[in-house]
């Protein structure tokens, strides 16, 4: 968990892996973060062949940190130089047993087998051995776990809360009037009204969406509803979940299909990027990303330079400028009016031996695209 840096080490956890997968095939192992080492450490884990048992999160938004936690059995930190690592301590809030190397002299750890272990950094045995030790004593391995959560004191949600609200009742303000109640009351009810309206218009705009494809009605109409469903979906936090662990799995396969077919200098056109949370995560020569919503471009922009470039159009409008060794169309496909018609606008956009990728929450959808996409000779 943290930046994908050298000084992390984490090229010697994934070797110690390879030896407890070898012993152990019901393993898995999840790291979090990104960094400079990123894309090296994906290639250690194909070359091991261990891409069906490691998982590269990528960013972990502070809100997703418990699940994180609290989903492992051991938090392993590998690093060669840290100051004071936190991590280890939030691992051992949610009891888990932690792994750190003699080079971390500030971690806080009990002592050997009291909540967790000091590995030697130079030894790929000697923390393949502290896993494997880990892995096969379930029982040991939670009562560890329980001895670093009960060492150190901790504030919870209910003491801070409690402490909070001791402070503002040492500085109490004087009791508002009954007038003054009212008011307030009255300023809180429109809100609301709003709210409600604005889901009704949100449910609407839903509802015309899905029968749209069926219809014979203009292009421009399902264009204009699509985008006002997106900024309902902007205002009211609902994209947020993009940002999350539970979507990091597809991501994950995204990335690992582009590693596999295209693992060098690649360049990438990523169809409804959104704010381009695919953009974060992989690596690129260049890349080009394209969305119909103004907010999700604006947030993306802020880290737009001369190899990546963010552009508000509808995906049947824009016209690429160049050829791209992979195409992307993320959760976009079924967003659109004619989603075979705009396979077929962009195929002549793939470079030779390029990839053309497409991710779908329903199983049907993938099937009907891969079906009716035609070849270069025609064929289907």
């Amino acid at each position: 968990m943290g930046r994908l840096e050298p000084k992390k080490n984490l090229g010697y956890l994934i070797k110690a892996f390879q030896l407890l997968a070898a012993q152990r095939p019901n393993v898995e192992l999840v790291i979090a973060g990104t960094g400079t080492e990123e894309q090296g450490l994906r290639r250690q884990v194909i070359n091991a062949d261990l891409w069906d048992k490691v998982t590269f999160l990528g960013h972990v938004p502070h809100d997703q940190l418990p699940a994180l936690y609290g989903g492992c059995h051991v938090f392993v930190l590998p690093s060669i130089l840290e100051a004071q690592p936190l991590v280890v301590l939030e691992a051992m809030r949610f009891r888990k047993p932690v792994i750190v190397t003699d080079k971390i002299v500030s971690a806080k750890i009990g002592g050997p087998g009291v909540n967790g272990f000091i590995v030697d950094a130079d030894s790929v045995e000697d923390l393949a051995d502290k896993l494997t030790f880990f892995y096969d004593n379930p029982t040991r391995r939670k009562q560890m776990g329980q001895t670093g959560h009960d060492r150190f004191p901790v504030e919870t949600a209910a003491t801070v809360a409690e402490k909070l609200d001791s402070l503002y009742k040492s500085n109490k303000p004087a009791q508002t009037s009954t007038e003054t109640s009212n008011k307030t009351r009255i300023q809180i009810l429109a809100p609301r009204r709003k709210t409600r309206l604005l889901k009704t218009k949100a449910l609407l705009t839903r509802i015309c969406l899905s029968i749209m494809p069926y219809v014979p009605l203009p292009g421009e109409w399902y264009r204009k509803l699509l985008v006002k469903d997106s900024e309902h979906r902007y205002m009211n936090g609902r994209w947020n979940y993009m940002n999350g662990i539970e979507e990091s799995h597809r991501y994950n396969a995204i990335i690992g299909i582009c590693d596999f077919l295209k693992p060098e200098i690649r360049t990438v056109l990523d169809v409804g990027c959104g704010e381009g949370i695919l953009q974060k995560r992989m690596t690129y020569d260049h890349y080009v990303g394209v969305d119909t919503n103004e907010r999700g471009i604006s947030l993306a922009n802020t880290r737009g330079n001369e190899n990546t470039e963010f552009v508000l159009s509808p995906a049947d409008r824009f016209k690429p400028k160049r050829t791209f060794d992979v195409i992307v169309f993320n959760e976009s496909l079924y967003y659109m009016k004619n989603p075979l018609a705009i396979l077929e606008k962009y195929k002549p956009f793939l470079e030779k031996m390029g990839s053309l990728s497409f991710a779908c929450f329903e199983p049907i959808w993938p099937e009907r695209f891969g079906m009716g996409l035609k070849k270069p000779d025609g064929t289907n």
